[in-house]
């Protein structure tokens, strides 16, 4: 079906639902502000948040304490806004999944996700796939996976973290016990980083996690 240069997909129940989240944005913001205690998922995927939504979205999440399930795939955010996003989770107690592919995220954003894994106590999931994360930005997130110590999934791939990002991942593994499923895959790692990684997991296996 098709009018008014929208084309709809009557039967696809998915496309639907995702086409009335873009245009109802502002009233799941509004439900975080007030701690609605049944929300406890919020899926934005594919939604073109604008820097004014971004600004909500991330004072909202500050004081949020009902929400666990944060999903903003394929949203456009780049670093800046990703930044954002993660200096607003520094405090949140709550919150236990986030899933972030596919939002151009390079280095300066990983930088800041990995200072937010730092200081963010609850936080189990974190899902960065299909981004543009390099080496510096594995390297950042590192940093903080090495002092976090509710992490428990990590997700990397396709990615662009290569052997030196490879590298600094085994390190941090070593150094974070919560650590147990971390995902490189089509990240062109070799096999020094390879090697690297599964050091790293040999000696988690072992008790020796900084030997």
């Amino acid at each position: 079906m098709q009018g008014d240069g929208m084309q709809i997909h009557p039967h696809d129940e998915e496309w639907m639902d995702r086409w009335w989240e873009r245009v109802n944005v502002r009233q799941p913001v509004r439900d975080l502000r007030s701690n609605r205690p049944d929300l406890t998922r919020l899926d934005l995927t594919h939604t073109a948040i604008t820097q004014e939504g971004v600004e909500e979205l991330s004072d909202a999440l500050k004081a949020n304490t009902s929400l666990l399930n944060l999903k903003l795939g394929n949203c456009n955010l780049g670093d800046e806004t990703t930044s954002k996003v993660a200096g607003a989770l520094h405090a949140n107690t709550t919150l236990m999944k986030l899933d972030l592919r596919s939002n151009e995220i390079e280095a300066d954003g990983a930088a800041a996700l990995g200072a937010m894994m730092a200081a963010n106590v609850r936080l189990v999931e974190l899902s960065l796939r299909a981004n543009s994360i390099p080496a510096a930005g594995a390297q950042g997130l590192s940093l903080g996976l090495a002092s976090s110590r509710s992490i428990t999934r990590l997700d990397l791939s396709s990615n662009r973290v290569g052997s030196s990002g490879a590298t600094a991942l085994a390190g941090a593994l070593r150094a974070c016990p919560s650590l147990s499923d971390l995902a490189l895959g089509r990240n062109h790692i070799g096999d020094s980083g390879a090697a690297q990684l599964a050091a790293a997991a040999s000696a988690r296996a072992a008790g020796g996690g900084g030997g």
